[in-house]
């Protein structure tokens, strides 16, 4: 049998957890951060992560290194997870890809997603790619693979620059070997 103070201390934590569902309602509103109000909605009134979501930043920016060389950068207002860890959600987003220590490309979009899993980069709605050649292409869907160094979509795309425009039902474009290709019926415009 137990006797003393001290031994009977360690009743006080277990009791504490066992009568949990009893407190934790009054004393866990009380202790809750003031910043966040209920009903889902954030202190500024934004809406707040949806079920199943894991977690969500807002002004977030990242970069990969590849022997000590910057050779990516995402900028995005809004990221956040769902159901599948490995699948970052992204809107407003500003993307930069690099070759040695000089800005190859900077892709905008205005939602966007990166699948951690198979390092592929998807933007969608109003994409515009801007070369460092003064080239600009608009796609509503476009796709970085980071494994491969490739950009590509199947969707329709505009190129345009140096007093050309072309038009056609897709792009793959390689940056390892700098070389493009456009697909489908395509239209070109010079002048």
């Amino acid at each position: 049998m137990m006797s003393g103070f001290r031994n009977v201390l360690w009743l006080l934590p277990l009791a504490l957890l066992l009568l949990w569902p009893l407190w934790r309602g009054p004393l866990g509103g009380f202790l809750a951060p003031a910043d966040l109000p209920a009903a889902g909605r954030s202190a500024e009134g934004r809406q707040e992560a949806p079920e199943g979501q894991s977690f969500s930043m807002e002004g977030v920016s990242f970069l990969q290194q590849k022997n000590g060389v910057r050779d990516w950068q995402i900028e995005t207002a809004r990221l956040h997870t769902g159901d599948d860890p490995e699948l970052m959600l992204m809107t407003q987003v500003e993307a930069e890809l690099f070759q040695g220590e000089r800005r190859k490309f900077r892709i905008v979009g205005k939602e966007g997603q990166y699948d951690g899993k198979r390092k592929i980069l998807t933007l969608r709605r109003d994409v515009q790619v801007h070369s460092e050649d003064g080239y600009l292409v608009l796609a509503e869907l476009l796709n970085y693979n980071d494994q491969k160094r490739t950009i590509w979509t199947r969707k329709p795309v505009r190129i345009t620059g140096r007093n050309m425009d072309i038009r056609g039902q897709g792009l793959a474009y390689d940056l390892n070997r700098d070389s493009y290709e456009v697909s489908g019926r395509v239209k070109v415009r010079t002048w």
